[in-house]
């Protein structure tokens, strides 16, 4: 019999129980198969994970090392443009904050279009 596992074929002079490979000791009676592509298919989704990981990380640290390398290559200009990759995030972040902030503003404090006609001199 050839094991689903492992693939070894079970030979006559082989060890141990009939119904066990001699090799990864996978009980042929209790194998599986779902089993099986299920652990394949959470093995392709962790790898799929981590090479996007690997792919956000590579993308800012590589941006920081060529930051650092400037530093050390060009002195203060290198530590100026160190600094302004990094802040760079922060600041962003900030600028979608306010101005989330003021679109919340502006739609809060929006008068009644009726007091504006009222105003103005309109109906």
């Amino acid at each position: 019999m050839q094991c689903p596992q492992c693939s070894y074929t079970r030979q006559a002079r082989d060890a141990g129980p009939a119904g066990v490979c001699p090799r990864c000791h996978l009980i042929y009676d209790k194998f599986d198969p779902s089993v099986r592509a299920r652990r394949e298919e959470l093995r392709v989704v962790a790898e799929s994970r981590l090479h996007l990981e690997r792919r956000l990380h590579s993308t800012w640290t590589g941006l920081l090392d060529r930051a650092w390398a400037w530093a050390g290559y060009y002195g203060w200009l290198g530590r100026l443009i160190a600094v302004i990759v990094m802040a760079g995030g922060v600041v962003a972040i900030t600028v979608v904050i306010w101005s989330v902030i003021a679109l919340i503003l502006g739609v809060a404090l929006m008068p009644n279009p009726r007091v504006v006609n009222v105003i103005l001199g309109g109906r």
